[in-house]
């Protein structure tokens, strides 16, 4: 064997040669099996249904398309109060036929056609009750079901729907949205909910604006609100870190189209980390957005690994005790960069200080107040599902309190 070797060295090429010890190395490394340097990294597939819930997320305008003739066929209205239209999302529309309807103002009463055959009498579920504004030109219907499309095709999705004008000025429409696609999904141990949504009335050009839920699912009974600074929605990412893991975001619809559902799939990647360091206190979660997509962390502490790049913060929530607040103002106009060489620092959370400032506007005190945090940036208390409670001052003479009230609303 040996001189055979030889023979095969020294009659081949260096070109050759190193062909054969490729092949070689090729041949041990599929014995070995996959290399350790890049392993098949986890993902995870989160079903999502379609559902309501009992709060409105998310409120936006709905053009009315008012309608002078009757439909073929409609309930018999006593009142000659009555209004007709349908309601057109965005500019593609929401359905195949825009949803219509017949307001009876003087009845306090809404028939909506749900199954989109412009027959306003055959919807078991089309008829509602106002909830408030009953004989006036201002009336809200809560939970009602109108046909919107999704990206899974068309589904019934709750409303808290208020009508107001007609007769003379433009009919207008206001929509509370109620339903959206949730799960759960589990990272490292911890459950979270998560959901996705999107706007019926941005499916025009550029399509619909989507967003992302995503909390522990311990705050799954919580209201929340698109905007409302949580840091619980946040605009759809397909790179999202949480739980000190990177992850890329795909949505793919499942099923018969308007039947099925949509599953979002987690798919775990790596990401060069970096330090950021957070110069701050009570810190419940913060979230960070950039162009490598959605950094969100959960109790962070005074220091966290996250993916290199530059940053803007998106929404901050404290959390001391039983009491919570939320960032209403920029923390920084720059962001904060977090690179391979040293620790980016952010400059957000508490202590949070109470500010005062009074100007005199003739006889009358002007009290302007501010929640300040480590950034000089300002919050507002926050109680999810609860009115804001009006807010109270004191005044001391020196260690004594001489007076204390509430502010009322005027």
């Amino acid at each position: 064997m040996n001189a055979v070797w030889r023979r095969v060295v020294w009659r081949t090429s260096a070109c050759a040669l190193i062909a054969l010890m490729g092949a070689v190395a090729g041949m041990a490394a599929a014995d070995a099996g996959p290399s350790p340097t890049s392993p098949t990294m986890p993902v995870q597939t989160v079903p999502l249904e379609f559902k309501d819930v009992p709060f409105a997320f998310f409120h936006v305008g709905i053009q009315v398309a008012e309608r002078a003739a009757p439909f073929e066929k409609e309930p018999a209205t006593k009142s000659k109060n009555v209004l007709r239209g349908t309601l057109e999302w965005g500019k593609s529309g929401s359905a195949t036929n825009p949803p219509a309807f017949l307001w009876d103002r003087g009845a306090g009463r809404l028939y909506v056609d749900q199954n989109g055959n412009l027959d306003l009498t055959d919807d078991p579920a089309g008829c509602f009750v106002c909830a408030s504004g009953r004989g006036s030109s201002y009336q809200t219907f809560t939970n009602v079901h109108v046909p919107i499309a999704t990206k899974a095709g068309v589904r019934s999705t709750a409303l808290d729907l208020s009508l107001y004008g007609g007769f003379g000025s433009p009919l207008y429409a206001f929509a509370g949205i109620r339903s959206l696609w949730l799960g759960k999904a589990t990272f490292d141990g911890r459950e979270w909910q998560v959901g996705i949504f999107d706007s019926p009335s941005e499916q025009g050009a550029g399509g619909a604006s989507r967003r992302l839920l995503l909390r522990p699912w311990a705050e799954r009974e919580q209201s929340f609100q698109v905007g409302d600074g949580a840091a619980s929605v946040f605009t759809f990412a397909t790179n999202v870190f949480v739980n000190g893991r990177a992850y890329k975001l795909v949505a793919t619809s499942t099923g018969a189209r308007g039947q099925g559902g949509i599953n979002l799939e987690f798919k775990e990647h790596q990401r060069a980390l970096g330090e950021l360091r957070l110069d701050g206190q009570f810190i419940q979660r913060l979230a960070l957005e950039g162009p490598s997509g959605l950094v969100l962390l959960d109790q962070p502490g005074s220091a966290a690994k996250v993916p290199l790049g530059r940053y803007t913060v998106e929404s901050v929530r404290l959390r001391q005790g039983g009491v919570e607040a939320i960032r209403t103002s920029p923390t920084t106009a720059a962001g904060v960069a977090v690179s391979e060489t040293g620790s980016g620092a952010l400059a957000v959370g508490g202590p949070l200080t109470n500010s005062v400032s009074i100007n005199r506007r003739g006889r009358t005190l002007v009290f302007n107040y501010q929640l300040l945090g480590a950034g000089g940036e300002t919050y507002r208390l926050y109680r999810p599902g609860q009115a804001r409670q009006p807010p109270e001052f004191a005044i001391f003479r020196g260690e004594t309190k001489i007076w204390s009230d509430r502010f009322e609303f005027g």
